[in-house]
């Protein structure tokens, strides 16, 4: 599992620039506006369910 979230880390890192350039040139700034805070979003977003899974994790 580790490595499958290293290689998907990298893949971000790596093709982000490419994909937020992409939407400014096609888009203007307001798109890529949208988009940051749509990611932004949805990390929250997956960093509250890992911490409510994590949370009422029944203890052993």
């Amino acid at each position: 599992m580790v490595p499958l979230i290293v290689a998907s880390a990298q893949a971000a890192y790596a093709f982000a620039p490419a994909v937020f350039g992409l939407v400014r040139e096609v888009g203007g700034v307001t798109p890529m506006l949208v988009l940051t805070l749509v990611v932004q979003g949805l990390a929250v977003a997956a960093f509250m369910l890992g911490r409510r899974r994590l949370h009422h994790s029944p203890v052993r």
